[in-house]
């Protein structure tokens, strides 16, 4: 059984490496990946338009389409997986339609700067299930009047659109942190969703939920953000056997591929006691990334070098032969490797700079630890 740890924005372009590798802010961290075996992962060939860790995602789950030449890149459908799990029907019904079909429409923050819009997610202004309850609830009362319905199962909010709405979307990691001018739903559709969503915006602008949480300094939910619909395939059995995925595609996908996927790493432990493979996914260091916040890069590091040194020590407690860090960047996609012997290999001493930087890391450094002393290696 192994753990695998996928770690979006935790590449840095090269002028901030060396900052972030003189930093103390993540000594468990620093230290596993000292003396990991990394090589470079391929995940980022197949990327296209998506975010690269879910471009790993949709190779791990068989999502990407066969390609074919002079063809945009094909990803499987992750909404109606996740709609299906959650409970739903494969087929529900909606006002003024027989047939819908399940998109994510996540809640989100659209920031006005001053010549565009930039996508936030509110993963750390997180949305209470009474909140929740309220927002949903007022724009169903819209959608209703546009042929749809909305609806959430726990932290998942789904909009069911009618069949015949032909739209083309962004996964929500693909446009986070960027200007969402190029990357806006489109298809011939396109303009009944931007309708749907801004008679959904005027609705919440002065809501009660929204004015609270403009008084406490929180983000407003002022936005949708449709994705993950489209043409669904069977997806190939998962190496995973468990999961704790943030992100809704990979979410999706996850449950397409026959993987439990837990709401935290506590719900994990019969997999773990099985022996099954478990993936999960921190996403802290992703927005700052994107938007090139690196003292909040560095912070958001610290918070998660303790959560890193506790499940490193729990996944060997339980039989753990190996743990598998995939950090991502804008660029590239990179293994670390893990193994319990590792942290007694003081010999194999990785510069940091060719572990985080998202580029191909200098020639010099690759090799750097790779020809242990006999004597040290036995030890180990």
């Amino acid at each position: 059984m192994h753990w695998t740890l996928l770690l979006p924005g935790a590449l840095v372009p090269a002028p901030v490496v060396p900052e972030i590798a003189r930093s103390d802010r993540a000594p468990s961290l620093t230290r596993a990946l000292r003396r990991a075996t990394v090589r470079e992962d391929e995940a980022s060939a197949l990327a296209g338009d998506l975010a690269l860790q879910l471009a790993w995602g949709a190779r791990e789950f068989g999502a990407i389409a066969p390609a074919v030449a002079g063809n945009d890149l094909q990803i499987n459908a992750s909404a109606p997986q996740a709609w299906r799990a959650l409970g739903g029907s494969a087929k529900p019904a909606v006002a003024k339609t027989t047939n819908a079909e399940p998109w994510f429409c996540d809640p989100v923050h659209f920031a006005l700067m001053r010549d565009h819009v930039v996508l936030h997610a509110l993963d750390r202004d997180r949305i209470t299930d009474a909140e929740a309850d309220e927002l949903v609830q007022a724009a169903a009362d819209v959608a209703l009047r546009h042929g749809a319905t909305i609806t959430r199962s726990g932290d998942q909010w789904f909009v069911l659109l009618p069949a015949d709405w032909e739209i083309s979307a962004l996964p929500l990691a693909s446009a986070l942190g960027l200007a969402i001018q190029d990357r806006l739903p489109d298809g011939p559709a396109a303009p009944g969703w931007r309708k749907l969503l801004t008679s959904i915006q005027m609705r919440w602008h002065e809501h009660p939920v929204n004015v609270a949480r403009s008084a406490r300094g929180q983000l407003v939910v002022n936005g949708l953000w449709l994705h993950g619909g489209g043409e669904e395939r069977p997806l190939p059995r998962s190496r995973f056997a468990a999961a704790v995925l943030r992100d809704p595609t990979l979410r999706g996908w996850a449950y397409g591929a026959g993987v439990r996927v837990a709401g935290d790493a506590a719900g994990l432990g019969p997999e773990v006691r099985a022996g099954g493979n478990v993936l999960e996914e921190w996403n802290d260091l992703f927005e700052p990334a994107r938007a090139e916040h690196w003292g909040l890069w560095l912070e958001r590091l610290a918070e998660l070098d303790a959560r890193f040194a506790a499940r490193v020590d729990a996944a060997f407690a339980h039989g753990c032969s190996r743990i598998d860090v995939i950090l991502c960047g804008e660029e590239r996609v990179r293994c670390a490797r893990i193994a319990r012997a590792d942290r007694w290999r003081a010999w194999r001493h990785h510069p940091m700079a060719a572990v985080l930087v998202d580029s191909a890391p200098p020639a010099a450094s690759e090799a750097a630890g790779e020809a242990p002393p006999k004597a040290a290696d036995a030890a180990g």
